[in-house]
């Protein structure tokens, strides 16, 4: 995982029975259930419950920030370097609210994304963070892969990011995700979309 420095800062129920013997202490225990400890989806904003977006934003690079857009009576996080103005150059970061990890059971996290017209992933290119050892000025941030849209079959199709292993950190952290585009470069002036976003 790559590692840079950042000032800014389901569940699969399994109910298995084991009959072999009638004794109680013969009994197998059921396993835990993973519940989400986050799960955001956006109704908030589909309903216009506004003061309930715990989502920051931070532009890096012009003056486009991360939006929250419905279509189909849904929903999630949007960003677009086509939309005006069309700037040179856009890197724009959105990022969550704190979420103790410690509270998760497996320490997983899930997503889905879609892109629209996007033709370089290089220049135009979506990517997932974690924010952790957050203090008041600084904060440390690692890169995480995920499956990404895929692009060339067709525009906003909703694709699973996977389970992304958030194992390795403790206390609270941050999820994060940034774009890099230009509006002025035809190659580079694509959309993604972020909805379903859970820990667990």
């Amino acid at each position: 995982m790559k590692k840079i420095k950042f000032l800014f800062p389901v569940a699969v129920i399994a109910l298995v029975s084991v009959f072999a013997a009638c004794s109680p202490e013969d009994e197998q225990e059921l396993p835990k259930l993973n519940k989400a400890i986050y799960f955001e989806d956006f109704e908030w904003f589909t309903q216009g419950n506004l003061d309930q977006n715990t989502w920051t934003t931070n532009v890096v690079k012009g003056t486009k920030p991360w939006k929250f857009e419905t279509r189909n009576n849904d929903s999630y996080l949007f960003f677009s370097a086509f939309e005006s103005p069309k700037e040179t150059a856009n890197d724009s970061w959105i990022v969550s609210k704190d979420i103790n990890i410690d509270n998760a059971n497996v320490k997983r996290l899930t997503f889905i994304s879609t892109q629209g017209f996007v033709t370089d992933s290089t220049n135009n290119k979506l990517e997932l963070y974690a924010i952790h050892n957050i203090s008041e000025t600084s904060a440390d941030t690692v890169m995480l892969k995920f499956n990404k849209p895929v692009l060339n079959q067709g525009n906003f199709k909703w694709v699973n990011s996977g389970n992304i292993s958030l194992s390795s950190f403790k206390g609270p952290i941050k999820i994060a995700f940034r774009v890099t585009g230009s509006g002025t470069d035809t190659n580079a002036d694509g959309t993604y979309e972020v909805d379903n976003i859970k820990v667990f």
